[in-house]
């Protein structure tokens, strides 16, 4: 096997890698364990705050919401930086093995 098509398989097999990523460390694997997490953070809170009714705890009741929605947005987007470089380096890779083939096949046909 030559270098073009070791190069365009490469591309081919990064490329594949990028869809991957997101479905393996990302979505709804790293939501489910966010999600567990605030059920056990959001038990503690009750527990905490069931015996105290101070207007103060309620003033403060939407930090925690924007926390887990933060924490939520974080966990459905892991992983889409890194398929994004998997992605762009395994489409330049390939196209540098569609070159290098390419103008290997032109050197053949003009002998």
């Amino acid at each position: 096997m030559k270098l073009p098509h070791i190069l365009l398989l490469t591309g081919v097999v990064l490329m594949a890698a990028a869809f991957a990523v997101p479905l393996l460390f990302g979505g709804r694997a790293a939501l489910h364990g966010e999600l567990e997490a605030e059920l056990v953070t959001a038990g503690e809170l009750h527990m905490a705050t069931a015996h105290s009714h101070d207007d103060s705890q309620s003033a403060t009741a939407h930090s925690p919401e924007e926390e887990l929605q933060h924490r939520i947005d974080a966990a459905l987007n892991r992983g889409q930086t890194t398929a994004s470089v998997l992605k762009w380096v395994g489409i330049g890779v390939a196209f540098t093995g569609i070159v290098m083939l390419t103008r290997n096949r032109s050197r053949k046909e003009g002998k």
